[in-house]
């Protein structure tokens, strides 16, 4: 996650919850499914972002775009995690040979 020296999160969106980088071994995907919940789940059950039983909604901003997230929340946990990424487009395209 992207945190401000406050330690609350950030996002460079005004619409977004809060941002984040996935970092892998190898790269810096544009988008992971599994970080995007578990982010989300990070954020909701530390309080970082308020949760809203019995459901919730966050948007995120991740590398490939925003990602809109509904969890299923009860006692604050979160039990489920759906996640709905906006189509992706590329801003350059680089021809590596």
């Amino acid at each position: 996650m992207i945190l401000q020296h406050e330690g609350q999160p950030l996002s460079a969106l005004p619409d977004c919850d809060a941002g984040y980088i996935i970092m892998e071994p190898t790269e810096y995907p544009a988008m992971s499914g599994s970080n995007t919940m578990c982010v989300a789940t990070v954020l909701l059950e530390t309080g970082m972002v308020e949760m809203h039983e019995p459901v919730t909604t966050v948007r995120l901003e991740a590398p490939g775009g925003p990602i809109d997230v509904t969890a299923g929340c009860r006692a604050g946990k979160v039990e489920w995690v759906d996640d709905r990424g906006e189509r992706g487009s590329a801003r350059a395209l680089v021809n590596v040979a």
